[in-house]
């Protein structure tokens, strides 16, 4: 039961960097912030002996390091490397996975990552709703039901940001404001 409860704590610490993160306007903080809710994460799912989340959370958080290094040097990412990362998501999942709700997480890596892989800050929120969307399904699987009450914030917050920054973006650019 205290991992239980330890492991939803962890999960409402991860949400709440997702939250802010998602309202991040340059890619770079949206990276760093990505980072470091994928360690609260990975925390989360090992307090709650969710290991094929566990790999995920590990993958994607190493993902998002080195697209963050490329960016960094203002380099794009050779393709080669992109089916990689995408490559061993299927993979890391494939293992993990014990039961037909294991390959959810295998689904949200590949949607990770490829939100991390856009150039346009846009669609790396349009990729992150429907990850999200896939982890409440599997929060609640993996009982992590405060993941599934945060994600809901999480799922506003990113909506907002679209609106924010990409709908009322479009529109004055639209309108030559």
């Amino acid at each position: 039961m205290i991992s239980i409860i330890s492991g939803n704590i962890m999960m409402g610490i991860s949400i709440l960097i997702n939250v802010i993160t998602m309202q991040q306007k340059n890619k770079k903080n949206i990276l760093i912030g990505l980072t470091f809710v994928n360690l609260t994460a990975i925390i989360c799912y090992l307090l709650l002996k969710s290991y094929s989340a566990v790999i995920v959370d590990t993958i994607a958080m190493v993902q998002t390091y080195i697209k963050y290094k490329f960016d960094q040097q203002d380099k794009k990412m050779p393709i080669y490397i992109q089916f990689i990362f995408i490559a061993i998501s299927i993979i890391g999942g494939i293992f993990t996975s014990h039961n037909l709700l294991d390959v959810i997480p295998i689904i949200c890596l590949v949607l990770y990552t490829l939100s991390i892989l856009q150039s346009k800050e846009k669609n790396i929120r349009l990729f992150t709703v429907a990850n999200i969307l896939g982890w409440m399904i599997y929060d609640f699987y993996a009982k992590a039901y405060v993941g599934i009450l945060l994600s809901l914030f999480t799922l506003t917050s990113t909506i907002i940001a679209i609106i924010r920054y990409d709908i009322k973006k479009e529109r004055k650019e639209e309108n030559g404001i």
